[in-house]
């Protein structure tokens, strides 16, 4: 045991590094740390400022709700987010929901508007930790069968 605890203490002391052996600066100069040379920038070796925006990592997701009855449901929820890297996602989405409902006396219908923001972290294939604050709006009616309305 004494060993194996050495073996440890001994494996986590030991530092690694690594450098670069090419640099290339924001002109397009490349420079070989191994032959200590430098050379001008060419197609094939001329860095290429990522873009800003790749469509490519957009994400596409929501809700469709639909019940129907005496008791209604429609809803829609749509929501973008745009994949950063493996392991992080952020965005938004907007909703509205429909619900209505009858009872022996009275009519019930409401809206409810939402917006919500969203960030989802990936720290393994099988798990998800997500964020996702909302901002919602609801108003209702209430109809009585003796005429009487209020919302």
């Amino acid at each position: 045991m004494k060993k194996l605890l050495l073996l440890f203490c001994l494996y986590i002391s030991i530092a690694t590094v690594s450098h670069a052996q090419i640099y290339v600066d924001n002109q397009g100069n490349v420079y070989d740390t191994r032959k200590k040379t430098v050379s001008q920038p060419t197609e094939s070796n001329t860095y290429k400022k990522p873009s800003s925006f790749d469509p490519s990592k957009l994400s596409f997701g929501g809700n469709l709700s639909l019940q129907f009855g005496s008791y209604t449901v429609v809803g829609i929820s749509p929501q973008v987010g745009y994949d950063f890297s493996k392991y992080f996602t952020a965005g938004a989405g907007f909703g509205y929901t429909y619900f209505k409902d009858k009872y022996y006396d009275y009519k019930w219908s409401s809206s409810y508007l939402s917006f919500d923001i969203f960030g989802r972290f990936y720290p393994t294939d099988f798990l998800v930790m997500s964020v996702q604050p909302e901002i919602s709006r609801m108003w209702q009616n209430i109809t009585y069968y003796d005429g009487e309305k209020i919302s």
